[in-house]
C-alpha cells in the first residue's frame, strides 16, 4: 500500500543515508523515532514525497513514516516504530513495514532515559549503525486443482 514510500526507503537506505544517524526520540514502550540527519526530530533528507495513508492497523513493531509536512501530507527520510497498537493513528500516518526480528532490542532502546520535553530525547546518544535492505521472495501459491 505504500510503493514510493518503501523504494524511497529501501534507495536512501542502500545509499546508506541512515548508517550513524541518531535515533532522536525514544518514548517507554510506545515508539521510537529515527532518520532526521540533524539528530532533532525537526530534519529530513532533501527529498519530499506524497503521503500514502491506508486504514492499516498499526500494532507493535509497525514502521511508519514521520509526516515531513501536512498541507498537502508529505513524508521524507523520518520514520516511527510502534511499540503498542495505536488505533487512533489508522489513516494518519504511512506504514510501510514491519518489524519481524528484534524488536525486544527496540523496545529496550524506548526505556532509555530521556529528556522527556519537549521530545524525549535520548540522554545519551543512541545510533543506527547500519541499515540494510535484505529482500524476500514473495511465498509461492500452494497448488490447487487450477494451477496444477
Amino acid at each position: 500500500t505504500a510503493p514510493i514510500a518503501v523504494k524511497t526507503f529501501v534507495d536512501l537506505a542502500n545509499a546508506g543515508f541512515y548508517d550513524g544517524l541518531l535515533l532522536h526520540e525514544a518514548r517507554a514502550n510506545q515508539v521510537v523515532a529515527g532518520g532526521d540527519p540533524t539528530g532533532t526530530g525537526g530534519g529530513q533528507a532533501s527529498i519530499l514525497y506524497p503521503a500514502e495513508l491506508a486504514a492499516i492497523p498499526i500494532v507493535a513493531g509497525s514502521v511508519l513514516l514521520k509526516p515531513a509536512g501536512l498541507a498537502p501530507p508529505a513524508n521524507s527520510s523520518q520514520f516511527v516504530i510502534a511499540l503498542r497498537p495505536e488505533p487512533g493513528w489508522i489513516g494518519q500516518f504511512t506504514v510501510m513495514g514491519q518489524v519481524v526480528d528484534g524488536l525486544d532490542i527496540v523496545r529496550k532502546i524506548s526505556n532509555v532515559p530521556t529528556s522527556e520535553r519537549p521530545k524525549y530525547k535520548p540522554l545519551k546518544d543512541i545510533h543506527t549503525v547500519r541499515v540494510t535492505i535484505q529482500e524476500k521472495a514473495a511465498p509461492s501459491a500452494p497448488l490447487t486443482g487450477s494451477n496444477q
